[in-house]
């Protein structure tokens, strides 16, 4: 989900000019700008070939990253922005050696809903893919069979693993949808809308909530509901407690 209201040109969605104000469009325009201008100011001999417009984690892993992380290793060319936009590497276990986060899924960040990627990247990728297809794949002990590894995590590794550079924005444009239901990890689902939350609250700037987020009205009541009850539903949850008012 992007920062905006009017985001007819981000999201692709005719009636996104609804809703929303323009501000919050401009805000995400303008989130994206300073980031690549940011990672190419920032670059130096090296270019960038994977930039992360969007990302999130656990809290914990959150707060490590942008309290810890990205103060240690963002480029002091941020100053050149008015709004200290920057870009910091994407964390490989060499940066929280020795650091108390949550280990799960193997990276501080995950997602991979707002990216760009070179063609070298995206060559890094493919070239893991055809000369070791195993390198995708995983299967865990009481598994009958392999599955593919989620592409999020495959992406970040494989580019670094051949010598190329991988930047974050400090300030994300594009966030993970309330309640957006996992294909993997359904039971995390409220966990990532936390995250989110503290993510809105904490980087780039913060001070930000669902308020400035474009969602659907789907979506709008699913946070309405949070509010009142204290408790997160699935648009799966809403459609099938309407259905059996309707039986009722």
């Amino acid at each position: 989900k992007n920062l905006g209201g009017n985001g007819a040109g981000l999201n692709g969605d005719e009636d996104a000019t609804e809703t929303g104000s323009n501000s919050n469009f401009c805000e995400c325009a303008k989130r994206i700008r300073d980031t690549i201008m940011a990672s190419s100011n920032e670059s130096g001999d090296q270019k960038c070939d994977l930039r992360y417009f969007g990302w999130l984690g656990s809290v914990k892993n959150l707060t490590w990253v942008i309290e810890t992380h990205a103060k240690r290793t963002t480029n002091s060319n941020q100053s050149l922005h008015s709004n200290n936009c920057s870009t910091f590497p994407f964390p490989t276990p060499e940066h929280f050696e020795g650091d108390d986060l949550d280990k799960v899924g193997g990276t501080p960040i995950w997602g991979a809903y707002a990216y760009w990627i070179s063609e070298d990247g995206l060559n890094a990728v493919l070239s893991t893919l055809q000369k070791d297809v195993g390198a995708m794949l995983w299967k865990g002990k009481r598994m009958r069979c392999y599955k593919a590894k989620p592409i999020d995590k495959i992406m970040p590794r494989r580019v670094i693993d051949s010598g190329l550079s991988v930047h974050v924005g400090t300030h994300p444009a594009f966030f993970r949808a309330p309640m957006l239901t996992s294909k993997i990890h359904k039971q995390w689902d409220p966990e990532f809308c936390k995250s989110t939350e503290y993510q809105l609250e904490c980087s780039g700037g913060g001070g930000l909530s669902w308020n400035n987020i474009w969602l659907r009205e789907e979506e709008k009541h699913i946070v309405a509901l949070r509010h009142e009850t204290g408790k997160w539903f699935t648009e799966e949850e809403l459609k099938d407690e309407a259905e059996t008012l309707e039986v009722l």
